[in-house]
């Protein structure tokens, strides 16, 4: 259910632990909200630094994502250079 490189939880347990989120959402009536984020131009840093760049980029990133979300938010990485973040507000 996780990411080899990041640690973040994977796309294929974001799309099962969505379906609960919601219904949960739904079934408490509290708000849910997603975040996607997509790093703009990764094939780039790719094409001119090499692979091992990218991917030391990529587990920065992560870092940055889960240090600044809170211990209720759930961080998936989605891709290659895609994250998403589901928001969970009570």
């Amino acid at each position: 259910i996780t990411d080899s490189l990041t640690g973040l939880y994977n796309q294929t347990y974001f799309q099962k632990r969505f379906r609960e989120e919601l219904a949960r959402a739904k079934r408490y009536k509290n708000p849910l909200s997603l975040v996607l984020a997509d790093v703009d131009h990764f094939h780039k840093i790719n094409e001119v630094f090499g692979e091992q760049t990218g991917d030391y980029i990529l587990m920065r990133i992560a870092n940055v994502i889960l240090n600044n979300t809170r211990h209720t938010d759930i961080v998936f990485r989605a891709g290659m250079n895609r994250f998403i973040i589901i928001l969970q507000l009570v």
